[in-house]
């Protein structure tokens, strides 16, 4: 036993599986683009003479040829990447030409080895192409019985063209495939001009081109990935919307993504409508057969077709993200690169196949013209051939006589039980080229026959001593010595190199070119949450309290005689309206001023909605919120002014401003400024510049004063002289009840009410007290038009025993009878300003029912 260190010996056996497994077995080869198990996997179907003019064979006799010889490993393995190279919704241009069931787009399992037969595509044996000539190395097999290539002579950049996926230890590769024709075109490019740009490249190369076409969102990630050898885009389902009558659409999908199941993608469609999480779906249908897919999603009726596609592309794999990696063996070891390195690697590899084939052939071409000078000389001195031949005793003898006989020495021989001597001749070397061949010594003795040529000379048939033969011979001979003057013409010249290279490129896009399948289009943006909202109309209503909500227009219907009609606003409000516009639903809402006072927006859901400034920064427009692309958001520069606009992209042009208002934030925001001595340029009568940018306004136009609102001067006069609420926030002061907290709504506002009666109660206890407070009710009763009716208590006549209920009772139905003949009159009002204003037409602010009754 050896002693060794564990954790050296394990750090070197995992290197050396690691290197295994990356080298041998899972990342491609950058000159061919192949796995060691395809390679084999076609090497083996070219020893069985499987091409694509002979019959199909089993593919269980396949896998155990490579097995047996090539490929120590499972048959699984190999059946599977033998399936994989057959089918055409994985491989752009496939390289085995399979018969049975090889699976489907589906996701179906191809059929047992025993069942199914294979045979060599066309293309493939593009990759196989002058493998016997010598022109890649051949290493043993794993037994050393055999002998493997080490690499294919390939004519085709496969690695681009078919693209490969796989995972190493450490590090994993993913190529795209692309489209053959435009790959050539680069490659040429690039041979006949190396220092090409990648700019120029990807003009004849946008981007990938996918067997399942489709559609490649975006051209930032393509660019990246052929630039430094990773980058991502996104693919797209191709889909169309037809028309299905009698109000209904169907979107029918003919193309998917890239490795997507399409049986997959149809149950996680009828997954999503089945729960609700697309509506409109009504049913989904998979028509495809031989012609090609079709996938029929059928809609409801009145449904909005481009709605649904798009929640399709958000929730399914129609829309599918594609990561390329572009990691591929090079000189031995795993390398990234971009994808003009990858185009130049299949040059030098090209290069090197054809200068090895010239070379191979140049050698074969002058070895035949070695024979065929011999023929030559063996015909002109075709007499003394046949007496020597026949006057020999036996072939060796023949020989030796033949070479004597051509080496100007005389030859003895038997003619009819005679010797006889035949003189020997002298050849002239510049006729007949003589010498020897290559790897071949020469004659020692000048101008005559080698071995070799005597051999062939010895072999020759009787037949070809005729006339036609010999001119056949002779016609061959100048033939194959204009070939060895263009073979050697391509080893000199580097020019003639290359434009070999180029015509044998040419010869593969011209057999097996085809067009694009894939359509790269401009990027697609995010779809965003208004994306899958359908674009209904509404009207946008903002009060005097903070609160903005939106209402479906066709929640508001015609109202005949005796209906009752829709609640448009509740008493939470408290306030009047201050404005109500029409909308989309996709608009954009902005609200400027020094407070926004509210939780959050919900503009798109049934209720209210606010926002606190400081929930954004200043001059920060933020997001959508919920379901409604609409924004609150405070800018610098605002005192107070509330504006309230919609907009929308229509064909380029943008919608302008809706209105604009004057609200009680304005009202306090100056009272707190004059309380520290400032001033606000908002007081003034015009307009000024760039006060709003983007509102339709001319100069010279009025702003809207403060006493337009209903809650301006005349309602604080009425409660400063007028009513008891003005009493109390006289004695009590203003302070945070007597502002009302506009940040808890109506119940601090109800809270308030509820605490300034319970200090009235303790403060005007005595009947005295409570008759004084009853006349001031009276009197603002009188003075608004209110009608006073006496309370329960004085009709009972219960004055000493109940005095103080009576006070609390008298004040709930005095303040509820003047709530209710405010909300009333101001419901009439707004209900005739949207007469004058439907369908939410720019309303001018001076022109506001509000405005009016101020002016």
């Amino acid at each position: 036993m050896i002693p060794v260190d564990i954790e050296a010996e394990m750090r070197k056996s995992y290197l050396d599986y690691s290197m295994s497994v990356i080298i041998g077995r899972a990342l491609p080869d950058v000159r061919d683009g192949l796995k060691p198990v395809h390679r084999r996997i076609l090497f083996g179907m070219y020893e069985l003479g499987l091409t694509s003019t002979r019959p199909y064979r089993k593919c269980a006799k396949i896998v155990g040829e490579v097995l047996g010889k090539y490929h120590p490993h499972g048959d699984t393995p190999v059946y599977d990447a033998l399936v994989r190279m057959a089918q055409d919704f994985n491989m752009r241009y496939p390289l085995v030409d399979g018969q049975g069931n090889f699976g489907s787009v589906d996701g179906d399992m191809p059929a047992a080895m025993r069942y199914t037969e294979a045979r060599l595509s066309k293309i493939a044996e593009e990759l196989l192409a002058d493998i016997e000539k010598e022109t890649v190395e051949f290493t043993p097999n794993f037994d050393e019985t055999e002998k493997e290539p080490t690499v294919l002579p390939t004519r085709v950049p496969n690695l681009l063209v078919n693209g490969a996926s796989g995972i190493a230890v450490g590090m994993a590769t993913n190529i795209p495939p692309h489209n053959l024709r435009e790959i050539i075109d680069a490659t040429m490019l690039l041979i006949e001009k190396p220092e090409t740009t990648l700019k120029e490249v990807m003009k004849l190369v946008p981007g990938p081109d996918f067997p399942t076409g489709g559609y490649i969102a975006g051209r930032e990630g393509i660019e990246a990935a052929y630039k430094s050898g990773r980058g991502s885009f996104t693919m797209r389902a191709k889909a169309a919307i037809e028309d299905a009558g009698k109000d209904r659409e169907n979107i029918v999908i003919t193309e998917i993504p890239y490795q997507v199941n399409k049986a997959t993608l149809i149950k996680r469609i009828a997954e999503l409508a089945q729960n609700k999480k697309i509506d409109g779906i009504a049913d989904v249908r998979d028509e495809s057969d031989r012609d090609g897919m079709r996938i029929v999603v059928e809609l409801k009726r009145g449904e909005e077709s481009q709605l649904v596609l798009n929640n399709l592309y958000k929730h399914t794999q129609m829309q599918e993200s594609f990561g390329m990696i572009m990691l591929a063996i090079a000189g031995g070891q795993p390398k990234e690169m971009g994808i003009l390195e990858f185009i130049r690697l299949f040059i030098d590899h090209r290069r090197d196949v054809v200068v090895r084939r010239t070379r191979y052939e140049l050698r074969k071409a002058r070895e035949r013209e070695h024979i065929l000078t011999g023929y030559q000389v063996a015909l002109d001195y075709l007499d003394d051939v046949i007496r020597i031949i026949r006057g020999s005793a036996s072939r060796a003898e023949a020989k030796e006589n033949l070479l004597k006989f051509f080496s100007e020495q005389d030859v003895t021989v038997t003619e009819n039980g005679k010797s006889r001597k035949i003189e020997g001749v002298k050849l002239d070397g510049r006729k007949y080229k003589l010498g020897g061949i290559e790897g071949e010594t020469a004659r020692a003795i000048t101008g005559g026959l080698t071995p070799v040529q005597v051999d062939a000379i010895l072999e020759l048939q009787l037949h070809r001593l005729t006339q036609l033969s010999v001119d056949e011979i002779l016609k061959e001979l100048k033939s194959i010595r204009e070939r060895i003057t263009e073979l050697e013409e391509i080893l000199a010249s580097e020019k003639k190199l290359k434009a070999v290279i180029i015509g044998e490129l040419k010869e593969i896009q011209k057999d097996y070119g085809d067009d694009r399948r894939t359509q790269i289009v401009d990027k697609v943006d995010e779809i965003k949450l208004e994306d899958l909202i359908a674009d209904t109309e509404m009207l946008i209503t903002v009060s005097h309290a903070g609160y903005i909500k939106r209402t479906a227009a066709d929640t508001y219907r015609h109202q005949s005689r005796g209906g009752k009609g829709r609640i448009g606003e509740r008493r939470r409000f408290r306030r009047a309206l201050v404005h109500r516009v029409g909308a989309q639903l996709h608009f954009a809402v902005y609200i400027e001023g020094p407070r926004l006072l509210a939780e959050s927006v919900r503009i798109a859901g049934s209720g209210c909605g606010h926002a606190r400034k400081s929930d954004f920064q200043p001059g920060e427009i933020p997001g959508r919120r919920k379901t409604h692309r609409a924004c609150l958001g405070a800018q610098p520069g605002r005192s107070g002014q509330v504006c309230f606009y919609g907009h929308e992209k229509r064909h380029g042009e943008e919608i302008g401003a809706d209105g604009i208002l004057e609200s009680t934030l304005d009202r306090d925001h100056r009272h707190h400024a004059r309380r520290q001595g400032r001033t606000d340029r908002r007081e003034t009568d015009r307009w000024q510049e760039n006060d709003f940018p983007g509102q339709p306004r001319r100069p010279g136009d009025p702003l809207p004063r403060n006493g337009s609102a209903p809650d301006g001067p005349q309602r604080r006069r009425r409660e400063r002289h007028g009513s008891r609420q003005g009493r109390l926030r006289r004695e009590y002061g203003r302070g945070p009840a007597g502002l009302r907290d506009h940040r808890e709504g109506t119940q601090d506002y109800d809270a308030e009410s509820r605490g300034a009666r319970e200090r009235a109660d303790q403060r005007f206890a005595g009947d005295a007290d409570a008759n004084r407070l009853r006349e001031g009710v009276r009197e603002a009763h009188a003075a608004r038009g209110v009608p006073h009716h006496i309370t329960r208590g004085q009709r009972s006549g219960q004055h000493e025993d109940d005095g103080p209920k009576r006070v609390r009772r008298g004040h709930a139905a005095s303040d509820r009878r003047i709530r209710r003949h405010d909300h009333r009159a101001q419901r009439q009002s707004d209900s005739r300003a949207c007469e004058r204003n439907p369908r939410g037409r720019p309303l001018d602010p001076g022109s506001s029912p509000a405005a009016t009754r101020s002016g």
